[in-house]
């Protein structure tokens, strides 16, 4: 059931960050740049944190001690935060841009309505799971057979997404590279969310690696600069969760690489084809140098958890390595 919700949420959200943008491109009275760009960066703000609260709500065990409440209530005043300042950057745009008094509150209202459904839906998805949730077995290291199957089915989609788009589009457009670069870019948007659907498996072992605790001891020692004492089993769930963390940090990597190479190709085809105005221009001076900096921070991210899987490898020198069941997760 997780999967599905996962789905639908990843789909929701893509559809309302198009539309809304779409809604403040194409409403606005004048070619307004930085300013179009600061309320578009809002709305996606606003956007997205339906979908980051349901993920919260229904993986991890919230109230699971007094550390992760404490976790939670500042991860909810953080994107509360954030949500303000959004809010205030697409009000400010409106009454500057005199813009129609439905585009602000469209904007507003339906990400926080959707943000108020959100965590009830997920939390009963986690209540429902419980019962359910089938037996789970002896941890074992992923094998890299099934992380070569899960990369070959991204590249797959990617190849078969951009050929069908295409094939699919030259009856109607007579615009032959203003349509290869619409069907690249949407082929990149397809992949991009199958980057996150293979890794769903993953994530969700790594969930039960922790017993679904958010408290971030564990996570605080894998990528600390300095040695970071645990206690009990931790330093072997510690090491577990490096580990699961060195195969699917790629496949987040591989997610943003993808997804803001689709939007920057939006926004090249819009300069190309003298479509969206300073808009686009802003978005792409934005979008690269980001996609480039995430790029950075996430590999320095992968080579500390490669070097704490390293550093500690003889507590995973007990763990027997046998020929995964078709029937465990990690091979879905």
């Amino acid at each position: 059931m997780n999967v599905v919700v996962f789905i639908l949420s990843v789909i929701a959200t893509a559809g309302l960050t198009m539309v809304g943008t779409a809604v403040l491109v194409f409403t606005v009275p004048s070619d307004t740049g930085i300013l179009l760009g600061v309320a578009a960066s809002g709305f996606i703000v606003m956007s997205v944190t339906p979908a980051i609260l349901g993920s919260f709500a229904a993986y991890w065990d919230l109230r699971a001690d007094s550390q992760s409440r404490r976790y939670v209530t500042r991860l909810l005043v953080t994107i509360g935060g954030l949500n303000l300042l959004a809010v205030a950057s697409i009000v400010g745009y409106s009454v500057v841009e005199s813009v129609a008094v439905w585009v602000p509150i469209a904007l507003i209202g339906v990400p926080l309505a959707l943000a108020a459904v959100a965590m009830p839906i997920d939390r009963a998805v986690f209540r429902w799971e419980q019962p359910h949730q089938p037996f789970a077995p002896a941890w074992i290291p992923v094998p890299a057979r099934v992380i070569q199957r899960k990369i070959l089915i991204v590249a797959g989609v990617l190849v078969v997404t951009m050929l069908v788009s295409t094939l699919f589009s030259l009856p109607v457009s007579r615009k032959l590279p203003g349509l290869l670069l619409l069907a690249a870019s949407f082929s990149l948007m397809v992949a991009a969310v199958t980057c996150l659907i293979v890794a769903l498996p993953l994530n969700n072992s790594m969930r039960e690696i922790t017993r679904r605790d958010l408290t971030p001891t564990v996570t605080r020692a894998i990528f600390a600069r300095k040695p970071v004492e645990l206690s009990g089993d931790a330093p072997q769930i510690a090491v577990r969760v490096a580990t699961m963390l060195a195969v699917t940090s790629p496949f987040q990597l591989g997610y943003g690489v993808l997804s803001v190479s689709g939007l920057s190709l939006q926004w090249v085809r819009g300069v190309a084809l003298n479509e969206g105005g300073e808009f686009a221009r802003i978005a792409l001076s934005v979008l690269v140098p980001l996609m480039f900096f995430s790029v950075g921070l996430l590999g320095l991210r992968i080579r500390r958890v490669r070097r704490y899987v390293r550093d500690h490898d003889e507590l995973l020198q007990d763990v027997e390595t046998p020929s995964v069941d078709p029937a465990l997760p990690l091979n879905n």
